[in-house]
């Protein structure tokens, strides 16, 4: 008999593996769209110009074979569409769901009696967090509905509304349920609150103690969570089809591409902003998103991952934003210049061998805030990605102005 974490693997490994073999059908002609289909692949303008000054013919541009013809921009951005929902938000929130899953088995096994140290919560829940900070950066979709992106993880907690929310959930002598735990406080619902859980606290949970029932609880809630989440992004899911097809909640392909670059552009700045900048003006690693279970750097670095694969270059074939820029708009400088300033950001945290949290502390070697210029360039360059593309932005809601 399966487990309910093997049955979400097993549905998070269809998932994948319908999205790494999917491709959408080539949008219509559109009148007046350029580059025309069937032409060649277009090439730098600023490349043109600096060959030209340089008095001689440029080098011929290999396209790779995988991606094939130029179509229309209307067919550019159905196969952009295509390839960012199939091949890395399925995949994602499936994951995200499978994760969650495991760490609410992992959390009734170890509150059920099982004997161990702990480790395999510790580790569920380091799983949970990384595979959410991997689809974190996207903002639309049913993760922005019901308030489910707070009660997934509510960060920043600038006035420990995670404590408050706990303890006054802790409190008194009634029992702990998932229904419970759904009608309570943001802060008392998601992954931060089973971090103060299983990294904090003496003692440790414990069989039979009402740190462990409410544990368990939150951890169900937070796997149904992860559900309602990602089951919209499976193939055949509503989300998924709207996404692919700019359809509603959409108002066509140019909002479909919004929400991708703004995935960058902002999700680069709360990086910056956020879950850096304070810790590193406060000298304090208690600002950072994860201390307690000096899981901080791992976010980052999911991060990072998460746009990295979403702006492309590392795999030939693999249709992602640098593409499409080049195909649609003929534009390739933004495009190189993310990866460029990704790939810095990869090598800096490559070099930080201790926890941010150390870091911060003062008690290790890591240049944070040369990292924290990385994310803030990733974001600029995601708003300069806008602008190539022909869209805007408008209205971020994480500056606070």
């Amino acid at each position: 008999m399966k487990t309910r974490t093997g049955w979400f693997w097993v549905g998070a490994a269809a998932w994948a593996l319908a999205a790494s073999g999917a491709t959408a059908p080539p949008a219509d002609d559109a009148v007046g769209d350029e580059p025309v289909a069937g032409q060649e692949a277009p090439r730098s303008r600023a490349r043109l110009l600096l060959w030209s000054l340089l008095g001689a013919d440029p080098p011929p541009e290999e396209e790779p074979a995988d991606l094939g013809p130029v179509g229309t921009k209307a067919a550019e951005q159905s196969r952009f569409f295509a390839a960012v929902g199939q091949g890395l938000l399925t995949p994602g929130y499936g994951a995200f769901a499978a994760a969650a899953a495991g760490l609410a088995d992992a959390a009734a096994a170890h509150c059920g009696g099982e004997a161990g140290d702990g480790q395999r919560l510790a580790g569920a829940w380091r799983r949970a967090m990384t595979a959410w900070q991997r689809v974190q950066h996207l903002r639309t979709g049913p993760v922005e509905e019901d308030h489910r992106r707070l009660r997934i993880q509510l960060f920043p907690d600038a006035n420990g509304a995670v404590e408050r929310n706990l303890d006054a959930l802790l409190a008194g002598a009634d029992a702990i349920t998932v229904a419970r735990v759904r009608g309570s406080p943001v802060g008392a619902q998601g992954l931060p609150a089973l971090e103060r859980l299983i990294f904090a606290g003496d003692p440790r949970l414990a069989a039979g103690t009402r740190r462990c029932e409410a544990a368990v609880a939150i951890a169900e809630n937070l796997s149904a969570l992860a559900t309602e989440v990602a089951a919209p992004w499976r193939p055949g899911g509503a989300m998924l089809e709207a996404f692919v097809n700019a359809a509603e909640p959409f108002l066509g392909g140019d909002d479909v591409l919004v929400a991708i670059v703004e995935s960058i552009a902002v999700h680069a700045e709360f990086v910056a902003d956020r879950k850096l900048a304070p810790a590193l003006r406060g000298a304090s690693a208690d600002a950072l998103e994860s201390p307690l279970a000096g899981h901080s750097g791992a976010n980052v670095a999911a991060n990072l991952d998460a746009l990295t694969a979403l702006i492309g270059g590392a795999e030939p074939g693999v249709y992602r934003l640098r593409d499409y820029l080049l195909r649609a708009h003929d534009e390739t400088e933004v495009g190189d210049r993310l990866a460029a300033v990704a790939n810095r950001a990869r090598e800096r945290i490559a070099a930080i061998t201790a926890s941010f949290e150390e870091v911060v502390a003062g008690r290790a070697a890591g240049d944070l805030d040369g990292l924290r210029r990385d994310f803030k360039e990733l974001s600029d360059l995601g708003r300069e990605a806008a602008v190539a593309a022909g869209v805007n932005l408008g209205f971020n809601s994480e500056d606070g102005d």
